[in-house]
């Protein structure tokens, strides 16, 4: 008698054992994603099918283009945070003055271009049906949470203009037409 999951591996297109596939490999089950791969159809060429290749390698794209927008934008906040922290810790520094305001405001900034990469990437893992931790995951990023704030100061929002800009190069590389 034939395992009921390998049943329901034979009846899935290759798009939806590809999204299975992807959650087996952010899940770090490598086992289990090659046993989805054993049920994508040959083709005369004697590989994956199209459509599973495609979509495999668009997850792909997407994670890594998350990563690497991630990990430039989260140095730039470190960068920002550490010229704060040097501003504060000089004698003779204005803490009212323009430059402090300028490092704070890139600080806040940056914060809110996480904020937006955190959000675009749980949209679009919701429309493909991917678990954003899971991507995360792979290359072991954490939810960015912002630094504490003083009473009084306001919480970061993400940025709108980069939540839409982030969510369209995520989207773009899951549909197999990066920008």
């Amino acid at each position: 008698m034939r395992d009921p999951v390998a049943k329901l591996y034979e009846k899935m297109t290759p798009d939806e054992l590809a999204t299975v596939a992807l959650k087996a490999v952010c899940a770090n089950d490598l086992e289990e994603s090659r046993r989805i791969a054993g049920f994508v159809p040959r083709v005369p060429y004697t590989g994956n099918d199209l459509a599973y290749m495609r979509k495999a390698e668009g997850f792909f794209g997407m994670a890594g283009f998350f990563t690497k927008t991630f990990w430039f934008i989260r140095f730039k906040r470190e960068e920002s945070f550490s010229q704060a922290q040097a501003f504060a810790m000089h004698p003779e520094v204005d803490t009212e003055g323009d430059a402090l305001s300028f490092v704070l405001q890139n600080l806040f900034k940056y914060e809110s271009w996480l904020m937006a990469l955190d959000g675009a990437l749980d949209t679009v893992c919701m429309g493909a049906n991917l678990d954003p931790d899971g991507v995360r995951r792979l290359e072991s990023i954490e939810r960015f949470v912002p630094m504490d704030r003083m009473e009084g100061d306001p919480l970061p929002q993400p940025d709108p203009e980069m939540v839409d800009w982030m969510t369209q190069q995520l989207t773009s590389h899951l549909d197999g037409k990066p920008e």
